[in-house]
């Protein structure tokens, strides 16, 4: 702008600064610079070149002065108005020679991030289970990968027998890790020492090499698998599929019935129990079923439930009928008009012939005759009072609300409607009509 408006378009612009920080910033073009400063120096390199660029100690730097502040005595007497004696020399002093190699760890240069990829190597099969989330897709893999060796193409779905032989070879190669000298001990016809966590359980290897619990049941009808379960260890990835597919298999009924499951399949978990239990705490169907219903919390009592006053100062009215009578061959509907005490809890009934005001207004002289002057009396809006039934809802049109208030205001006495379909329970509904 300077050199369009001064018509200098041929002269050539310097720029000093007096930070050997900055200069190395913009004559350095191999670092990556955090999001500020990399802006910055793009804008730099984009309308002037690092040779434009030169050093200017920081004691002959006049903008020092404004950012440090110089008395009027200093200012005067300083290269404010005139500028540093470098620029009044007949030729701008050569830049100085700049390292563009910036120190290591300036907090402006990103820090280069070298990520090393590793290869997983799998030391079993069981390990390469663990991404799959169901026992019976583990079952249908395994004949999968025995086809893959026998060269075979078939894409058939899996026979029984190819199943049954995947699941001898998975719990074959799991035993072997998990339980490697006990069975190095039993194939040399050795017994277990006393201290082995499979002495109590009478373990063998049979023939096709599985580890399975002994005991006294060889001479009974029941099937191999489940006069000799084969072992299980209780914390591994596949545990925890076997005992997810039986628990679902029993609809989610508990342990016990999970268990049988598993025992009837021909597995025998060391720690079943707990180790079922634990699952099952953390099942979510689970959690859902049996967890407790909420409850929702209740409101703070209002005060004229709490502080002592006299029986039926501050009274709660309901209505409830109708009740079909006979007189003679005539049958009549009758209403019970029922208050209550919210202090002492008492009740007084009154009889009404019908839903009329001039039956409500009887029924309240009749019970303020006995009971005394009333301060409050609270009646409901909801279903039971002004729509439950058919009766009931064409009764109260015939109710006029005002002359009720009338005859209540003369006693000294509020008349309070709750908001429609609030509790009645503890404290007959917070929000309220005063009338």
């Amino acid at each position: 702008m300077l050199k369009e408006e001064m018509n200098l378009g041929d002269a050539e612009a310097y720029f000093w600064t007096d930070s050997q920080v900055v200069l190395g910033y913009i004559n350095n073009k191999a670092s990556r610079f955090h999001t500020s400063v990399a802006n910055r120096v793009q804008r730099i390199h984009r309308t002037t070149t690092p040779q434009q660029w030169r050093y200017i100690p920081s004691d002959e730097n006049p903008a020092d002065y404004a950012s440090g502040g110089l008395s009027v005595n200093d200012l005067v007497t300083s290269s404010w108005f005139r500028g540093p004696d470098i620029l009044w020399e007949l030729q701008i002093p050569s830049p100085v020679d700049v390292n563009p190699q910036l120190p290591i760890g300036d907090p402006e240069v990103k820090k280069a991030q070298s990520l090393n990829t590793q290869t997983l190597q799998y030391s079993c099969l069981s390990k390469r289970f663990t991404k799959i989330s169901s026992w019976f897709k583990v079952i249908q893999a395994v004949p999968c990968l025995l086809r893959r060796v026998r060269k075979d193409k078939s894409i058939e779905h899996s026979t029984v027998a190819e199943r049954e032989d995947a699941k001898c070879i998975i719990i074959k190669d799991l035993q072997s890790q998990i339980y490697a000298e006990e069975m190095a001990l039993l194939c040399k016809g050795k017994q277990l020492p006393c201290s082995s966590r499979l002495y109590n359980l009478d373990a063998f290897v049979d023939h096709n090499g599985l580890l399975r619990v002994g005991g006294r049941l060889c001479d009974a009808s029941a099937p191999n698998s489940v006069k000799h379960p084969v072992l299980f260890p209780k914390e591994h990835h596949l545990t925890k599929l076997l005992i997810a597919d039986c628990h679902e298999k029993m609809a989610h009924q508990g342990k016990g019935l999970t268990i049988n499951e598993i025992r009837s399949r021909g597995f025998w978990i060391t720690g079943v129990n707990r180790t079922v239990a634990s699952f099952i705490l953390q099942c979510v169907r689970c959690r859902k079923l049996r967890r407790p219903t909420e409850e929702q919390k209740m409101a703070n009592l209002p005060s004229e439930r709490i502080d002592p006053s006299p029986p039926f100062t501050y009274s709660g009215m309901d209505v409830f009928g109708p009740f079909i009578t006979r007189q003679g061959h005539k049958s009549y509907k009758r209403y019970g008009l029922l208050f209550t005490c919210f202090c002492c809890r008492a009740i007084h009934i009154e009889m009404l012939d019908d839903m009329s005001t001039d039956a409500f207004i009887n029924g309240l002289r009749c019970f303020i005759a006995i009971r005394g002057a009333v301060n409050q009396i609270r009646c409901d809006q909801g279903t039971t009072f002004i729509g439950a039934k058919n009766e009931l809802t064409k009764a109260m049109e015939e109710i006029d609300t005002n002359r009720l208030v009338t005859f209540l205001a003369e006693k000294q006495c509020d008349f309070v409607f709750n908001a429609p379909h609030a509790s009645r329970s503890a404290e007959f509904g917070r929000d309220r009509l005063e009338l």
